[in-house]
């Protein structure tokens, strides 16, 4: 839920209940305060000089600064989390922007022991990766410019979850239905069920998933994860499904592909090169991550992760966007025409990449008062790099100086090269209350 509104009064709102929580926690009332932040910050964005966003059609911002507040609150089973954020940006016509978000809202049934029912809007992880998630259905998805999500931008879905938890298997059936958005080719506006049964061993944890979403055949998939003494740690994941979902345009999709009967279910007739495809294509898709977190005192911690998403731009695929791309600045069609179907090009882009491998290097290490971390997330096919890097200050327990960079390079034609954001810088100073 979002609303438009003063953000002056949305503070006074979010700051008013935090203070009621906290007096009632404190009085030994039925509330539990969990806490929230304020937070203030500068952005600096530097665009691409590329043919998918000219002149920046798009309407990147490229200066940015931000007020935002955040509150989680739980009142006997009944959880939940909101987000108020005011923004001004140099975007022409758009000046500052006031949003509220009401993340999650969620009630827990204990219906005995072991079983419990949860009903609401919230998140719910699957998945043991860290960067790349094939089973990340209702979870956050991940941002390099902000791994630990930091600024507190996680949104959960609405949804219902039964779950069993015995000594050590569990089994849970979730259903949930986000009807109220626009499907955005991912989790987003997609209605889905799934059943998953999980396995605890002494020092493995397992688990075998079911799924069905709308536009997508019956999918399967599977998480692994485990430790090997107390420096090492290691995890994996996988899904498959036929028609798996992933935002792409007919023109580049394989010949063969383009002739399936299924392909265009839910693409537009007259849109020609640029239908909306890929649900129910005929083709099934595989997606998998690999990777292992290793801890050694006074040294940095290190986190591998190698992924593979099949839903991706092949070689080929990706050469047929060049080759729109190119017939599109070559048209003689008006520059807003053009610049609408770059624009639909520059949407394929996604930040954790169009194509198929990718490999993430990570470092993160306190020093004194700093939590420092950083390191490069690579495109296998065209050894495109997104450079990334935090530094976090903490004055006391309760306040923090955040810095983060990210930095996207690549050679000529490469994904990175191709997408409108080049780099950017921000300057945060958050407040816990």
């Amino acid at each position: 839920m979002r609303l438009k509104s003063q953000p002056l009064l949305l503070a006074c709102l979010l700051l008013c209940d935090g203070a009621r929580a906290d007096d009632a926690g404190a009085a030994g009332g039925d509330t539990n305060w969990l806490g929230g932040f304020a937070l203030l910050g500068r952005e600096r964005t530097v665009l691409n000089a590329t043919p998918l966003n000219q002149a920046n059609f798009l309407d990147l911002a490229e200066h940015k600064t931000e007020l935002a507040g955040l509150l989680e609150v739980r009142f006997q089973q009944f959880s939940w989390r909101a987000r108020v954020e005011t923004t001004h940006s140099d975007v022409a016509g758009q000046g500052q922007h006031t949003a509220f978000t009401l993340q999650e809202l969620n009630r827990v049934f204990q219906l005995n022991d072991a079983v419990t029912l949860s009903l609401g809007k919230r998140l719910y992880a699957l998945d043991p990766s860290y960067v790349n998630q094939p089973l990340g259905f209702f979870q956050k998805r991940s941002d390099l410019s902000d791994p630990l999500d930091s600024l507190g931008q996680s949104e959960g879905m609405p949804m219902a979850v039964l779950s069993w938890t015995g000594a050590s298997a569990s089994v849970a059936a979730l259903y949930s239905r986000d009807a109220r958005r626009h499907a955005d080719g991912y989790n987003r506006g997609v209605e889905q069920s799934l059943l998953k049964f999980g396995y605890e061993f002494p020092q493995l944890s397992a688990s075998i998933v079911l799924r069905r979403a709308s536009g997508e055949a019956n999918g399967v998939g599977a998480s692994l994860s485990g430790a090997v003494g107390e420096t090492l740690s290691w995890y994996g994941s996988a899904y498959s499904a036929r028609g798996s979902q992933r935002p792409i345009v007919a023109g580049l999709l394989d010949a063969d592909a383009r002739l399936n009967p299924n392909t265009g279910a839910s693409g537009e007739a007259g849109q020609g090169a640029y239908a909306s495809l890929r649900a129910n294509d005929g083709r099934r898709y595989h997606r998998a991550t690999v990777g292992l977190v290793w801890t050694l005192p006074d040294l940095p911690k290190l986190q591998l992760e190698y992924a593979y998403d099949g839903r991706g731009l092949s070689d080929a695929q990706f050469g047929r966007l060049l080759a729109l791309a190119k017939a599109n600045r070559q048209s003689a069609l008006p520059p807003q025409a053009i610049g609408g179907l770059q624009a639909q090009l520059a949407q394929l882009l996604v930040s954790q990449g169009a194509r198929r491998r990718y490999l993430s290097v990570s470092l993160a290490q306190t020093v004194g008062e700093w939590e420092l971390g950083g390191g490069v997330y690579l495109g296998q096919e065209d050894r495109s790099r997104v450079w990334h890097g935090t530094a976090d200050y903490h004055f006391d327990t309760r306040t923090t100086l955040m810095i983060s960079a990210l930095h996207q390079a690549g050679a000529a034609d490469s994904e990175r090269a191709l997408s409108p954001l080049g780099s950017s810088l921000a300057l945060r100073l958050r407040r816990l209350f």
